[in-house]
This record gives structure tokens, sequence and C-alpha cells, in this order.
């Protein structure tokens, strides 16, 4: 729960913190819309496949270093600001909140899977009531930390999203969470089975 808590604060600080970078370079609407765009778009192109990768990988490598890979994508913004005719450019805004986002879509369904390996059955129901709790709370707190942090310095938030990003990669590596055990099932009984249970 404390990864995910992390994870999803750094995921909502940078959201917020992505609309503020975006207005400040182009002082216009229309990029802040096309930045949450490319920020949502992964989330129909990538959701499916990202699925499939959680159903047969190992999900605590999955998580691990898909936070280590947000984290290094996020790095560059702040490094970019850095190199002369970059910072004042909209495109790598785009290309960074498409990686981010894109890296999440694998991330997301791997979190899922995984309370139920962790805990009993009859836990299930608080657990993922707490994990959507979680996810309102970070949505709320992300969106007043962002514009505070923001007026500090306009790419502090990017910081803060890393060190998160590390600190929920680091308690998934403490995690003891058990490996996905594979089972071969025949097709023709895995078909009777599910015919069975549509009766």
């Amino acid at each position: 729960w404390f990864a995910q808590l992390a994870s999803q604060l750094a995921d909502k600080f940078l959201l917020f913190s992505l609309i503020i970078l975006a207005y400040n370079i182009s002082h216009g609407s229309t990029p802040v819309a096309v930045t949450l765009l490319a920020y949502t778009v992964p989330a129909v192109l990538l959701a499916p496949p990202a699925g499939v990768l959680a159903d047969r990988l190992d999900r605590k490598q999955i998580m691990l270093w898909c936070n280590i890979a947000r984290a290094v994508v996020v790095t560059a913004i702040p490094v970019a600001a850095l190199v002369p005719g970059v910072k004042d450019d909209f495109l790598h805004l785009l290309l960074i909140a498409f990686l981010f986002s894109s890296v999440g879509q694998v991330f997301a369904p791997a979190e899922a899977a995984v309370i139920p390996t962790v805990l009993p059955r009859s836990m299930l129901i608080t657990a993922n009531s707490m994990a959507l709790l979680t996810s309102v709370l970070t949505l709320v707190v992300g969106g007043v930390l962002a514009p505070i942090v923001s007026r500090i310095d306009l790419y502090a938030p990017y910081w803060c999203a890393v060190v998160l990003l590390v600190v929920a990669a680091t308690f998934i590596f403490a995690s003891d969470i058990p490996p996905l055990e594979r089972r071969a099932v025949a097709a023709v009984h895995e078909s009777a089975s599910r015919f069975r249970m549509m009766l």
C-alpha cells in the first residue's frame, strides 16, 4: 500500500505539474489540452496488451522496473530544461508525457493483480476500497501540492516525483510478492469449464 501511495502520488503530481509547465511554456490552453491528450492516449492503446503482460510475467518485477523507468522519464523534464532550445519547446513535454503514461499502463494491471496474491479473500473488499480511496486522495493532494511546489521552482515537482517513484520501487523491492504460478491447462478442459460456468 505504501508503494501504491508513493507511485500514485507521483503520477498525480506529475499530471498537474505538466499542465502548469505546458501553460508556462506556451501561454495557451490548446497546448495544455494536447498535453492531457498525450497523457491519456496510452490508456486506450496499451491497456489490453499491458493486461496480457501482467498475466504472463513476474508482477513484482514489472512494478519494480516500471517505477524505475518512470523515474528516469520524469528526470528528463528538468534535465531537458538545461539544454538550449529545448527548454521552451513544447514537443518534448508531449513525448515525455506519452512515455510516462505508457509505462504507467504496464504498471497498473500488475499492481491490481498483486492484491489478491498477497491478501486472503476475506480482506479483498477492504483492500480494493483502500486502493480506490488512495487513488482519489492522491488526485486531490497532487492537485493541491503541484501548484504550491511549482511556485517555489517550476521544475521542483519533477524531482519530488522522482523521489516518490524511487521510494515506491524500494517498497516493492522489499515486499514479499509471490511469483506467478503457471498452470498448464488443456484447451479442451478449459473450454469445457467455461461452458459449465456459463450454464
